[in-house]
């Protein structure tokens, strides 16, 4: 591959009207600076290529963690990363990673996700405060859940629930 590319760089600059290679140093010059130029774009493409085929989490450990993390919030318990990567036996940083490969999102943007659902589901059947659902969802504070609503379903809670 290089040494096509070389040719390929060869033949546009005698294309611009520069020789070449009047002396072998230069010859040797222009050889390396192509090298040099696509051993970063071929170690990139190489890498692209493994991490669409290899990874990600193992699919009964993949609903595990899911099966957890849905149940403490379904039970209005808070969710720690470090607790559902445990609960299937893995580190916390390598969880985190084979979550995202096999999601295509991070276990906190699944789980913040999966809190807006719940929120939701409240705001539409039944009549408690939204700072009660901001607690009951996970939320730290009314203010800390309606900005996250708002990033996610584009409309504050109060007037998601008007429109029900």
């Amino acid at each position: 591959m290089t040494d096509d590319l070389g040719r390929e760089a060869m033949t546009m600059v005698e294309r611009i009207g520069v020789h070449p290679c009047s002396m072998p140093h230069e010859q040797l010059l222009i050889t390396s600076f192509v090298v040099n130029l696509t051993t970063p774009v071929r170690r990139y493409s190489y890498f692209k290529d493994l991490q669409t085929t290899r990874g990600g989490m193992a699919p009964r450990k993949l609903r595990k963690a899911i099966e957890f993390i849905n149940n403490n919030l379904d039970d209005e318990q808070a969710v720690g990363l470090a607790a559902v990567a445990g609960e299937v036996q893995m580190s916390y940083s390598h969880f985190a990673r084979a979550f995202k490969q096999s999601m295509g999102v991070s276990p906190n943007v699944y789980m913040t996700e999966q809190r807006i659902a719940r929120a939701k589901k409240f705001l539409s059947e039944t009549d408690l405060r939204i700072a009660d659902i901001a607690l009951r969802t996970g939320f730290a504070s009314q203010s800390h859940f309606t900005s996250t609503f708002r990033k996610l379903v584009w409309t504050t809670p109060k007037a998601f629930r008007d429109t029900r």
